[in-house]
């Protein structure tokens, strides 16, 4: 997989056709799992250095491509295909951040959503969707969103925004 630059300066995802070197993406990016190790959750120099982002999304290609830019930025980094994987990932370790989707199959994102808080967890979401992402952070109060497409450098700046607030 590479990241291959969008005529509006958005990205897009596409099978990988160039050799790109394994451990890193087309732009340099180092994607190996980089972790602050001996250090508490979100400790690091950086905002997000060293913090856990879980990123929901039902796209395997997207999953893919932030798996390796957060890692590149030295977050931690879980994955979930949908939102009852994701409750279950939640469960297991409460993230930093949440990346959703909300276009998913078996729980989609306004139900994964719902669920959560209904848990009582206050984790900062950033909603990620081609579809109507404004207004749907607006209606269940997420505390932030980013539209698809979208450029990943822009979202990682969103998500570091999110844990220096929270």
């Amino acid at each position: 997989m590479h990241v291959t630059p969008h005529a509006r300066g958005a990205v897009a995802t596409a099978p990988q056709t160039a050799s790109v070197h394994p451990f890193t993406t087309g732009s340099g990016r180092a994607t190996g799992d980089q972790r602050a190790v001996g250090q508490p959750d979100g400790a690091g120099t950086l905002p997000g250095e060293g913090a856990h982002v879980l990123i929901v999304d039902d796209d395997p290609s997207i999953l893919r491509m932030l798996r390796i830019v957060f890692l590149g930025d030295g977050f931690e980094v879980t994955t979930a295909t949908n939102g009852q994987e994701a409750l279950n990932a939640v469960q297991e370790r409460m993230p930093g951040v949440i990346v959703l989707d909300l276009e998913m199959p078996i729980m989609d994102g306004r139900e994964f959503f719902r669920e959560l808080r209904a848990r009582g967890h206050a984790v900062p979401v950033l909603i990620l969707s081609a579809y109507g992402a404004e207004r749907a952070r607006l209606e269940l109060k997420a505390e932030a969103f980013v539209s698809k497409p979208f450029e990943p450098d822009y979202l990682v700046g969103e998500v570091q925004k999110l844990l220096m607030v929270s």
